[in-house]
């Protein structure tokens, strides 16, 4: 069997330097830091080329999740994922579980804290961490348990309710789509990874799975990073606009009634956790299997075994 080329993965991995140096240049060249909307005067890539590399990135994932298919992505089952490749999985859904949870602690101390926001990251973050222990208990993937990464499908669908409902400005301003767009499809991508370990795959869901997954990692990992790092290298004006602190962030916009008093916040952690799973996911998805070393095993031939191992293998 030839081995896996792994196509999407570099997609993946040169989508997101991309998406990382745009995002990067489209902050401190690009965005008035005063209200979060982007200039008036950039051009179209300027204002969209974040988003073309996502989309970009997405159809170089679905041609070589084609071409993988045709090599080995083909004979990948939930059963090649026991053992560590599981735990890693495991650890991934407990890392989110984490950060929902860390999530909700801090809409506590807002200023207006949302209840619903409370309620979503506190539950379904003890979910998703009782999943994940009993991920790395078991160590391998049951149709229930497949099933049950669900859970994190429907945790960023009502993500998504929320940034709609308290982003009234969303389509303006880069930092909100971008949130928006990421946890609806992260939200989709769960539904199929769920499909696909729960044994309930379709002909296409291995390539859909790799579609939604690569952008999503793209955009949710570049934002992230290109926020952090512009912090340090953005101009101090440009700088002084960014903080890692959703509750100084709503500070700064009371006590300037709201007037010029955008602040960029940090991607929440839980969506960069979630960038992480899906990087994990696929990579483990990649891999090649352990079949493939026992068959190789198989074929050697018994000429070449000692003597006294081919008397032991008889007996």
């Amino acid at each position: 069997m030839k081995k896996n080329s792994g196509i999407a993965l570099w997609v993946m991995a040169g989508g997101t330097l991309l998406a990382l140096i745009i995002r990067v240049y489209q902050i401190i060249v690009c965005t008035d830091m005063n209200t979060g909307f982007l200039y008036h005067d950039n051009n179209f890539f300027e204002d969209y080329g974040f988003y073309i590399i996502a989309v970009l990135a997405m159809a170089g994932a679905v041609v070589g999740a084609v071409l993988d298919g045709k090599r080995a992505l083909g004979s990948f089952s939930p059963a090649d994922v026991v053992d560590g490749r599981a735990a890693v999985l495991g650890f991934a859904m407990l890392l989110m579980g984490l950060c929902a949870a860390y999530e909700g602690y801090t809409e506590l101390s807002a200023i207006s804290p949302s209840g619903f926001l409370i309620f979503v990251d506190f539950a379904f973050g003890a979910a998703m961490a009782v999943i994940a222990f009993v991920t790395l208990y078991k160590k391998e993937f049951s149709a229930g348990l497949g099933f049950s990464y669900c859970a994190a499908a429907l945790y960023f669908t009502l993500r998504g309710v929320n940034v709609f409902l308290s982003r009234m400005v969303i389509t303006a301003v880069p930092e909100y789509l971008i949130e928006c767009i990421c946890v609806i499809g992260g939200a989709v991508f769960f539904m199929l990874f769920a499909r696909l370990f729960s044994g309930n795959e379709q002909k296409n869901t291995k390539t859909a799975l790799c579609a939604w997954g690569v952008p999503v990692a793209v955009m949710t990992l570049g934002s992230s990073l290109a926020t952090i790092i512009s912090g340090f290298i953005a101009p101090e004006e440009t700088a002084s606009r960014i903080t890692g602190s959703s509750y100084t962030a709503e500070i700064f916009y009371q006590m300037n009634g709201g007037r010029n008093a955008y602040m960029l916040v940090y991607t929440p952690w839980v969506n960069v956790a979630m960038g992480l799973f899906i990087v994990a996911a696929l990579i483990i998805m990649f891999l090649p299997k352990k079949q493939e070393a026992a068959a190789a095993v198989e074929e050697v031939p018994l000429e070449s075994v000692p003597e006294e191992e081919q008397e032991k293998t008889e007996e």
